[in-house]
């Protein structure tokens, strides 16, 4: 499997790499690491008149960086012909991931446009699909860790790419951008009932430039609560959530 790291190559976030890798130490199973540093935020600057700057609607340079990273991955994995796992630098997560990624991809093998999203979020399916693996939804959560097939990838990107042929001006940050076009895009999204990746900068390991937040020595007691309790009160919590409820559609693996 491929596995593409998003990364801003800064000193300030080089920390965020090395734990990345050093987490990679300990997968058994075979991978290649392609690591996504294009689009940095300093390239983001009000004389850039570029159409990847100028199009893009945000005032934030480290918003449109993430967002034409993401675009960048999904332009590798439709040219790859291979589905992809896709995590941010600040991604935690265990050393079977690859193993449990692999599980979930066998789960739709008739499949070939897909989006799993397999982070864990307060946003989470209701209990009663606890004994699934994958449920199909409307939209997705955050871009912290999926998997996607180089259909999907490509659809998605066609979005994109109708925008820059057009010069037409456009608002996604790359959180929201699935979840306002998946139907057009016409791709099939999954949410992972487990969780496998966890966002560090959620969770107080690294500051986050994006949502402001800071660091925390007592991001070690956090996780533990995000890893083995949060989970199954976010599922029970989804049940009584009509906003979640609307977006489940009727498949669930």
């Amino acid at each position: 499997m491929i596995l593409y790291c998003v990364h801003e190559r800064a000193e300030k976030y080089a920390h965020r790499l090395e734990n990345f890798q050093n987490q990679l130490q300990l997968v058994k199973e075979e991978y290649e690491l392609v690591c996504i540093d294009s689009f940095p935020a300093s390239e983001f600057t009000s004389d850039n008149d570029s159409k990847f700057n100028r199009l893009h609607l945000s005032k934030k340079s480290s918003e449109k960086s993430c967002f034409w990273k993401h675009y960048d991955v999904l332009n590798r994995i439709a040219d790859s012909g291979e589905c992809g796992l896709v995590i941010e630098d600040d991604g935690i997560f265990k050393s079977d991931i690859l193993f449990e990624c692999q599980k979930l991809i066998s789960k739709i093998r008739s499949e070939d446009n897909y989006y799993i999203n397999i982070e864990y979020s307060g946003d989470d399916v209701p209990f009663w699909f606890a004994n699934k693996s994958l449920v199909k939804m409307k939209g997705t959560k955050r871009t912290g860790g999926y998997i996607v097939s180089p259909a999907a990838a490509r659809n998605l990107c066609n979005i994109i790419d109708a925008h820059l042929e057009a010069d037409e001006s456009f608002a996604y940050c790359s959180d929201d951008f699935v979840t306002i076009c998946w139907e057009r895009a016409g791709i099939n999204v999954f949410w992972s009932v487990k969780p496998l990746v966890w966002q560090g900068s959620k969770s107080g390991r690294f500051e986050s430039d994006l949502s402001f937040r800071e660091s925390t020595n007592y991001f070690r007691l956090y996780e533990f609560l995000l890893f083995n309790v949060m989970p199954l009160a976010n599922k029970f919590r989804a049940g009584f959530r009509r906003k979640i409820r609307e977006r489940v559609l009727s498949l669930a693996i």
